[in-house]
């Protein structure tokens, strides 16, 4: 009964098998010359394994896609925060509303001066520069008699 029994078990172990080698497992294996190129079907990682003081060992082979999609998420990550920004400053000059549109009857919350003020600005630099000239020539003719100042 017994050897029956172990007679089953191995039949059936042996049905068993082809339908497992038709399932696919995560790693695929391809000979090379010195190893195994193994590649991750559900990652897509690939590796080298080749045998080294009598055990077999593998290496991630570099891919440059994934240092890739890093860099294009970076950048993208980046842009949103300077788009987030611009549109912070829009708002801080009155440029735009809240809504994101341009809105001409909102008050900038940035108070620039006007027109008017900066001419009045102007003008007082340019007087004070004036006098601060006069200032250095009559000082420079006071001493006109070869003494430095």
């Amino acid at each position: 009964m017994k050897m029956i029994a172990a007679g089953l078990v191995i039949v059936a172990g042996l049905l068993a098998a082809p339908v497992r080698a038709e399932e696919p497992g995560r790693f695929s294996m391809t000979q090379i010359e010195d190893g195994f190129l193994r590649l991750d079907t559900q990652s897509g990682a690939m590796s080298i394994c080749r045998r080294q003081d009598e055990q077999w060992a593998c290496r991630s082979v570099p891919d440059d896609r994934y240092a890739m999609q890093e860099q294009i998420t970076r950048l993208e990550k980046e842009k949103d925060e300077l788009s987030a920004e611009i549109a912070r400053l829009e708002a801080l000059v009155g440029e735009t509303s809240s809504t994101g549109g341009t809105d001409k009857s909102s008050r900038p919350l940035l108070n620039l001066p006007s027109e008017e003020e900066v001419d009045k600005f102007v003008g007082f630099i340019d007087r004070m520069m004036r006098k601060f000239k006069d200032m250095f020539n009559d000082l420079k003719r006071e001493g006109g008699d070869g003494t430095p100042l």
